[in-house]
């Protein structure tokens, strides 16, 4: 019986999902902000308890890789690695865009307007990825907010950055969505193991946009 395991640590909170089968699945959180080391392992135990199965009977899982907080993409990936390792499951690493574009299609499915997730650069800056009808339109971009508001006036904003810049973001078209959802990693992560598309556990590595590559 198939099961996928989601690790979502790119920002605040810690969340994991467990999905059986296809229909099947359990989400759980912490909002305890930035305790990811501390909740991580509480939540696996018991998304584990629940369904009552081994870390050895997962199918495959999906980590989030970022961009996102340092230090909280680490201890995801390290606990992933952790599970993947020793039972030789397949993982797969989700980038950030991704996750938070797959969790507002969950929400939206329909929207057909352009779309660009939103992370929190830090000195004033965020880190975009530009999306139409669930394809990508552009490369990863690091950016200033009033910059990427203006080159974009009708696109719809999501994600850390526009709670981290709200003055910037406050003429634009916005939805209230800051995180990648669990579900949205476990079901990227089903996707693409069950395609082929494994990751290397020992070469998987925080995804970490680098300033002189991309910006606009």
């Amino acid at each position: 019986m198939p099961y996928f395991l989601g690790i979502e640590t790119s920002g605040m909170e810690t969340g994991v999902c467990l999905l059986k089968e296809e229909t099947e699945f359990l989400i759980l959180k912490s909002a305890a902000e930035g305790k990811h080391q501390e909740n991580l392992f509480l939540l696996l135990k018991d998304l584990f308890s629940h369904f009552r199965i081994q870390p050895s009977d997962l199918t495959g899982i999906g980590v989030t890789i970022g961009p996102g907080m340092f230090t909280s993409l680490r201890v995801g990936l390290a606990a992933a690695k952790a599970l993947s390792l020793p039972h030789k499951i397949p993982i797969k690493g989700i980038d950030t865009f991704l996750g938070l574009t797959q969790t507002f299609y969950n929400l939206f499915p329909e929207e057909e307007e352009t779309i660009i997730p939103v992370i929190d650069a830090k000195r004033n800056q965020v880190y975009a990825q530009v999306y139409k009808r669930k394809e990508k339109n552009s490369e990863p971009l690091l950016t200033f907010p009033e910059e990427i508001v203006k080159r974009y006036p009708d696109a719809i904003f999501f994600g850390s950055g526009i709670k981290s810049y709200t003055e910037a973001f406050f003429p634009a078209k916005k939805v209230n969505l800051f995180f990648p959802s669990p579900e949205a990693i476990c079901q990227l992560a089903k996707e693409a193991i069950t395609r082929g598309e494994i990751d290397d556990p020992s070469e998987l590595v925080p995804f970490y946009i680098k300033e002189p590559d991309i910006r606009v």
